[in-house]
Protein backbone atom coordinates (compact mmCIF):
# COMPACT_ATOMS: atom_id res chain seq x y z
CA UNK A 1 0.00 0.00 0.00
CA UNK A 2 1.43 3.40 -0.99
CA UNK A 3 -0.19 4.94 2.09
CA UNK A 4 1.74 2.54 4.28
CA UNK A 5 5.03 3.69 2.79
CA UNK A 6 4.33 7.43 3.04
CA UNK A 7 2.80 8.50 6.40
CA UNK A 8 1.76 11.87 4.95
CA UNK A 9 -0.18 10.40 2.05
CA UNK A 10 -3.97 10.16 2.39
CA UNK A 11 -6.15 8.01 0.23
CA UNK A 12 -9.92 8.10 -0.10
CA UNK A 13 -11.60 5.34 -2.06
CA UNK A 14 -15.03 5.81 -3.66
CA UNK A 15 -17.16 3.49 -5.75
CA UNK A 16 -16.91 4.95 -9.25
CA UNK A 17 -15.56 7.65 -11.54
CA UNK A 18 -18.61 9.91 -11.07
CA UNK A 19 -18.11 9.88 -7.29
CA UNK A 20 -14.41 10.63 -7.71
CA UNK A 21 -15.07 13.59 -10.03
CA UNK A 22 -17.79 14.94 -7.72
CA UNK A 23 -15.34 15.07 -4.80
CA UNK A 24 -12.60 16.44 -7.03
CA UNK A 25 -14.92 19.31 -8.01
CA UNK A 26 -16.01 19.87 -4.41
CA UNK A 27 -12.43 20.12 -3.12
CA UNK A 28 -10.98 21.98 -6.11
CA UNK A 29 -8.31 24.44 -4.99
CA UNK A 30 -8.53 23.18 -1.39
CA UNK A 31 -7.47 19.55 -1.45
CA UNK A 32 -4.20 18.76 0.30
CA UNK A 33 -1.28 17.84 -1.94
CA UNK A 34 -0.98 14.70 0.20
CA UNK A 35 -4.54 13.56 -0.57
CA UNK A 36 -5.59 11.28 -3.39
CA UNK A 37 -9.13 10.30 -4.43
CA UNK A 38 -9.30 6.87 -6.02
CA UNK A 39 -12.19 4.78 -7.31
CA UNK A 40 -12.78 1.04 -6.94
CA UNK A 41 -10.97 0.26 -10.22
CA UNK A 42 -7.74 0.69 -8.21
CA UNK A 43 -8.78 -1.96 -5.67
CA UNK A 44 -7.19 -5.32 -6.33
CA UNK A 45 -9.91 -7.49 -4.83
CA UNK A 46 -11.53 -10.19 -6.95
CA UNK A 47 -14.88 -9.09 -8.39
CA UNK A 48 -16.40 -12.38 -7.18
CA UNK A 49 -16.46 -10.69 -3.76
CA UNK A 50 -19.23 -8.39 -5.00
CA UNK A 51 -19.72 -5.09 -6.83
CA UNK A 52 -17.88 -1.83 -6.28
CA UNK A 53 -19.43 -1.17 -2.88
CA UNK A 54 -18.90 -4.65 -1.44
CA UNK A 55 -15.28 -4.71 -2.59
CA UNK A 56 -14.64 -1.36 -0.90
CA UNK A 57 -16.23 -2.56 2.35
CA UNK A 58 -14.03 -5.65 2.29
CA UNK A 59 -10.96 -3.51 1.58
CA UNK A 60 -11.95 -1.18 4.45
CA UNK A 61 -12.11 -4.12 6.85
CA UNK A 62 -8.69 -5.33 5.71
CA UNK A 63 -7.15 -1.84 6.06
CA UNK A 64 -8.91 -0.76 9.27
CA UNK A 65 -6.13 -1.68 11.73
CA UNK A 66 -3.23 -1.46 9.29
CA UNK A 67 -3.42 1.95 7.61
CA UNK A 68 -4.95 4.95 9.39
CA UNK A 69 -4.55 7.17 6.34
CA UNK A 70 -6.77 5.10 4.06
CA UNK A 71 -10.49 5.97 4.19
CA UNK A 72 -13.58 5.04 2.21
CA UNK A 73 -16.80 6.78 1.13
CA UNK A 74 -19.67 4.65 -0.18
CA UNK A 75 -23.37 4.86 -0.94
CA UNK A 76 -25.54 4.15 2.10
CA UNK A 77 -28.26 2.63 -0.07
CA UNK A 78 -30.86 0.94 2.18
CA UNK A 79 -28.36 -0.22 4.81
CA UNK A 80 -29.97 1.99 7.47
CA UNK A 81 -33.01 -0.29 7.33
CA UNK A 82 -30.92 -3.46 7.20
CA UNK A 83 -29.02 -2.32 10.34
CA UNK A 84 -25.69 -2.90 8.65
CA UNK A 85 -22.50 -1.93 10.46
CA UNK A 86 -19.44 -0.47 8.74
CA UNK A 87 -15.76 -0.42 9.75
CA UNK A 88 -14.59 2.80 11.45
CA UNK A 89 -12.51 3.94 8.47
CA UNK A 90 -15.55 4.21 6.21
CA UNK A 91 -18.10 6.97 5.67
CA UNK A 92 -21.43 6.41 3.98
CA UNK A 93 -23.47 9.06 2.19
CA UNK A 94 -25.79 11.18 4.33
CA UNK A 95 -28.71 10.17 2.13
CA UNK A 96 -28.95 6.92 0.17
CA UNK A 97 -26.32 7.72 -2.45
CA UNK A 98 -24.25 10.45 -4.08
CA UNK A 99 -27.20 11.42 -6.28
CA UNK A 100 -29.11 12.35 -3.13
CA UNK A 101 -26.92 15.44 -2.77
CA UNK A 102 -28.56 16.78 -5.94
CA UNK A 103 -32.07 16.76 -4.55
CA UNK A 104 -32.29 20.34 -3.27
CA UNK A 105 -35.05 22.58 -4.60
CA UNK A 106 -32.65 25.17 -6.04
CA UNK A 107 -30.80 22.44 -8.00
CA UNK A 108 -34.07 21.00 -9.32
CA UNK A 109 -35.29 24.43 -10.45
CA UNK A 110 -31.97 25.23 -12.11
CA UNK A 111 -31.91 21.87 -13.88
CA UNK A 112 -35.41 22.34 -15.33
CA UNK A 113 -35.42 26.06 -16.06
CA UNK A 114 -31.86 26.56 -17.30
CA UNK A 115 -30.66 23.09 -18.24
CA UNK A 116 -33.85 21.82 -19.88
CA UNK A 117 -35.43 25.20 -20.77
CA UNK A 118 -38.73 23.94 -19.35
CA UNK A 119 -41.22 26.03 -17.35
CA UNK A 120 -44.64 24.67 -18.29
CA UNK A 121 -44.96 22.87 -14.95
CA UNK A 122 -43.49 23.68 -11.55
CA UNK A 123 -40.26 21.62 -11.43
CA UNK A 124 -40.97 20.52 -7.84
CA UNK A 125 -44.31 19.02 -8.88
CA UNK A 126 -42.51 16.88 -11.46
CA UNK A 127 -39.73 15.98 -9.03
CA UNK A 128 -42.17 14.98 -6.28
CA UNK A 129 -43.97 12.74 -8.76
CA UNK A 130 -40.62 11.13 -9.60
CA UNK A 131 -40.02 10.57 -5.88
CA UNK A 132 -43.49 9.02 -5.53
CA UNK A 133 -42.81 6.52 -8.31
CA UNK A 134 -39.25 5.86 -7.13
CA UNK A 135 -40.45 4.96 -3.63
CA UNK A 136 -42.22 1.92 -5.12
CA UNK A 137 -38.97 0.76 -6.71
CA UNK A 138 -37.00 1.57 -3.56
CA UNK A 139 -39.32 -0.56 -1.45
CA UNK A 140 -39.04 -3.35 -4.02
CA UNK A 141 -35.25 -3.15 -3.73
CA UNK A 142 -35.50 -3.32 0.06
CA UNK A 143 -37.86 -6.33 -0.04
CA UNK A 144 -35.45 -8.07 -2.40
CA UNK A 145 -32.56 -7.41 0.01
CA UNK A 146 -34.42 -8.33 3.19
CA UNK A 147 -35.75 -11.61 1.85
CA UNK A 148 -32.76 -12.42 -0.39
CA UNK A 149 -34.97 -12.62 -3.51
CA UNK A 150 -32.16 -11.58 -5.85
CA UNK A 151 -34.54 -9.62 -8.07
CA UNK A 152 -32.95 -8.20 -11.25
CA UNK A 153 -34.35 -4.72 -10.75
CA UNK A 154 -31.62 -2.91 -12.66
CA UNK A 155 -32.24 -5.09 -15.72
CA UNK A 156 -35.90 -4.07 -15.90
CA UNK A 157 -36.33 -0.76 -17.73
CA UNK A 158 -38.68 1.29 -15.58
CA UNK A 159 -39.27 3.94 -18.26
CA UNK A 160 -41.27 1.43 -20.34
CA UNK A 161 -43.92 1.41 -17.61
CA UNK A 162 -44.29 5.18 -17.20
CA UNK A 163 -46.68 6.39 -19.89
CA UNK A 164 -48.89 9.31 -20.75
CA UNK A 165 -52.60 9.05 -21.40
CA UNK A 166 -54.17 12.37 -22.28
CA UNK A 167 -52.85 14.83 -19.71
CA UNK A 168 -52.16 12.12 -17.14
CA UNK A 169 -48.88 10.32 -16.51
CA UNK A 170 -49.10 6.90 -14.91
CA UNK A 171 -46.63 4.33 -13.58
CA UNK A 172 -47.87 0.76 -14.07
CA UNK A 173 -46.02 -0.64 -11.09
CA UNK A 174 -47.75 -4.03 -11.13
CA UNK A 175 -46.62 -4.69 -14.72
CA UNK A 176 -43.15 -3.52 -13.73
CA UNK A 177 -43.04 -6.07 -10.89
CA UNK A 178 -44.08 -8.81 -13.33
CA UNK A 179 -41.21 -7.78 -15.66
CA UNK A 180 -38.74 -7.79 -12.76
CA UNK A 181 -39.81 -11.30 -11.76
CA UNK A 182 -39.49 -12.51 -15.37
CA UNK A 183 -36.04 -10.93 -15.77
CA UNK A 184 -34.98 -12.58 -12.52
CA UNK A 185 -35.99 -16.06 -13.70
CA UNK A 186 -38.42 -16.36 -10.78
CA UNK A 187 -41.85 -17.98 -10.65
CA UNK A 188 -44.73 -15.70 -11.66
CA UNK A 189 -46.77 -16.70 -8.61
CA UNK A 190 -44.18 -14.83 -6.55
CA UNK A 191 -45.99 -11.59 -7.34
CA UNK A 192 -48.61 -12.14 -4.61
CA UNK A 193 -45.95 -12.73 -1.97
CA UNK A 194 -43.95 -9.68 -3.12
CA UNK A 195 -47.07 -7.48 -3.19
CA UNK A 196 -47.94 -8.52 0.37
CA UNK A 197 -44.41 -7.83 1.61
CA UNK A 198 -44.38 -4.48 -0.17
CA UNK A 199 -47.63 -3.50 1.52
CA UNK A 200 -46.29 -4.51 4.94
CA UNK A 201 -43.02 -2.67 4.37
CA UNK A 202 -44.71 0.53 3.24
CA UNK A 203 -46.90 0.45 6.34
CA UNK A 204 -43.84 -0.02 8.57
CA UNK A 205 -41.97 2.84 6.87
CA UNK A 206 -44.91 5.24 6.62
CA UNK A 207 -43.32 7.83 8.93
CA UNK A 208 -39.93 7.82 7.18
CA UNK A 209 -38.84 10.79 5.07
CA UNK A 210 -39.39 9.69 1.43
CA UNK A 211 -35.86 10.76 0.48
CA UNK A 212 -34.54 7.75 2.44
CA UNK A 213 -36.77 5.34 0.52
CA UNK A 214 -35.43 6.01 -2.97
CA UNK A 215 -32.36 5.22 -5.01
CA UNK A 216 -31.01 8.38 -6.61
CA UNK A 217 -30.48 6.83 -10.02
CA UNK A 218 -34.13 5.70 -10.07
CA UNK A 219 -35.30 9.23 -9.27
CA UNK A 220 -33.17 10.78 -12.03
CA UNK A 221 -34.31 8.21 -14.59
CA UNK A 222 -37.98 8.72 -13.73
CA UNK A 223 -37.59 12.51 -13.55
CA UNK A 224 -36.13 12.55 -17.07
CA UNK A 225 -38.89 10.22 -18.33
CA UNK A 226 -41.65 12.51 -17.01
CA UNK A 227 -39.96 15.55 -18.57
CA UNK A 228 -39.67 13.69 -21.88
CA UNK A 229 -43.39 12.84 -21.75
CA UNK A 230 -44.05 16.55 -21.24
CA UNK A 231 -42.21 17.35 -24.45
CA UNK A 232 -38.69 18.11 -23.24
CA UNK A 233 -36.07 16.92 -25.73
CA UNK A 234 -33.39 15.41 -23.55
CA UNK A 235 -29.78 14.48 -24.11
CA UNK A 236 -27.38 13.86 -21.23
CA UNK A 237 -30.01 14.67 -18.61
CA UNK A 238 -27.99 13.22 -15.74
CA UNK A 239 -25.02 15.42 -16.63
CA UNK A 240 -27.33 18.47 -16.82
CA UNK A 241 -28.69 17.65 -13.37
CA UNK A 242 -25.22 17.23 -11.86
CA UNK A 243 -24.17 20.56 -13.37
CA UNK A 244 -26.97 22.27 -11.46
CA UNK A 245 -25.50 21.44 -8.05
CA UNK A 246 -24.73 24.30 -5.67
CA UNK A 247 -21.80 23.87 -3.28
CA UNK A 248 -23.50 25.96 -0.57
CA UNK A 249 -26.32 23.41 -0.36
CA UNK A 250 -23.85 20.70 0.61
CA UNK A 251 -22.47 22.28 3.77
CA UNK A 252 -25.19 20.87 6.04
CA UNK A 253 -24.34 17.24 5.27
CA UNK A 254 -22.14 15.94 8.09
CA UNK A 255 -20.59 12.87 6.46
CA UNK A 256 -19.82 14.72 3.24
CA UNK A 257 -18.29 17.57 5.25
CA UNK A 258 -16.13 15.09 7.18
CA UNK A 259 -14.90 13.58 3.90
CA UNK A 260 -14.01 17.03 2.54
CA UNK A 261 -12.21 17.92 5.77
CA UNK A 262 -10.20 14.69 5.59
CA UNK A 263 -9.11 15.50 2.03
CA UNK A 264 -8.36 19.17 2.62
CA UNK A 265 -6.71 19.42 6.00
CA UNK A 266 -2.93 19.43 6.13
CA UNK A 267 -1.07 16.54 7.74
Amino acid sequence: MAAKMDPKRRELYVEGKKDRLFLKWLTLGRISTNSKILDSSFVEIDESQGGEKERLILFAKLAEDKAKNIKFFIDKDFDRFLLRDYPNNLWSTDLNDMEGYLFEESNINKCCLLGCRFDKTDPMIIFNKAIEYAINIGCLRLVSKKFDLKLSINKSKVTKYIKKSGDKIHFNFKSYIVAVIQNSGQRQDLINSISMRLSELKSTLSGIDPIYLVRGKDVILIFSRILALKGVKLTNFEEIFWSSINEKNLQSYKNLSDVVSYLCESV
